[in-house]
This record gives structure tokens, sequence and C-alpha cells, in this order.
């Protein structure tokens, strides 16, 4: 049963990742990140910063924008709304 739990936190994790941008990928290292318990998670920098990231369980959705010029990911948690723009700055509000 754990190892089904795993798998699908993995493909759901995936999926999150496939709507991110190759290029945002990259400018962000985004990782999927997998322990041996069952947690699956993604995680992000900006620059040489330290990682940041979350559980996939705690995602609610991801989503990319467009605007005169540059793009930018939005990701929304349980508890969180981050915004990675293409500047390759980011910005967190917890809520």
């Amino acid at each position: 049963m754990e190892t089904q739990t795993i798998y699908s936190k993995l493909r759901k994790a995936e999926s999150f990742l496939q709507q991110i941008p190759e290029d945002l990928c990259k400018l962000f290292d985004v990782r999927i990140n997998h322990m041996e318990s069952d947690f699956v998670g993604i995680s992000f920098r900006s620059g040489h910063g330290n990682y940041v990231g979350t559980s996939v369980d705690n995602i609610k959705s991801i989503s990319v924008k467009e605007g005169e010029g540059f793009r930018w990911v939005e990701m929304t948690t349980n508890g969180a709304s981050i915004t990675l723009y293409q500047s390759g700055s980011t910005h967190i509000t917890l809520f």
C-alpha cells in the first residue's frame, strides 16, 4: 500500500512539473524530492540560495501566467502563495 502512495505522489509531482516551462525549471532549479518515507515534494531556489519547497500533498495548483513580454509561475499551497518570476526573483505570501 505504501508503494502505491509513493508512486501516486511521484506522478502528481511530475504532473505539476510538466506545467512549468523548461526554462523556468532550469532558472529555479526545480526538483522533485523523495525521501525514504512516503514524502514527495517539489523544491526550487533562486540564484545560489537555499532550496525552498513543499510536499505535493500541500500543493493546490500551479499555473503559468504571461503579461507584457514576461512570464511567471504561481503555485498555491495550503498555506502560501509562491510566485517565481522570469527575472529570477521570488515572492512568497504566507496565509
